[in-house]
């Protein structure tokens, strides 16, 4: 689906971390499993990563590389 974020999470060992998918059209059923995405969306279209701990996020990214050091 987004072949630059999975290669970049299957690319290293993040041990204790939850990753969550919402593809477009499926912001609902996600929501109802979990409630703090709802008001997650893409930016541009792109696949768009929202790195939280507690339910405190930092500022969305597009690019996986960002993302990554985000997790670290």
């Amino acid at each position: 689906m987004f072949p630059d974020v999975d290669n970049a999470l299957r690319s290293a060992f993040i041990p204790n971390r939850v990753v969550v998918f919402r593809p477009p059209g499926e912001k609902q059923e996600i929501a109802e499993m979990v409630d703090f995405v709802k008001e997650m969306d893409s930016i541009d279209g792109k696949a768009t990563a929202y790195v939280c701990t507690r339910r405190t996020c930092k500022l969305p990214t597009t690019d996986p590389d960002e993302m990554m050091k985000l997790l670290g």
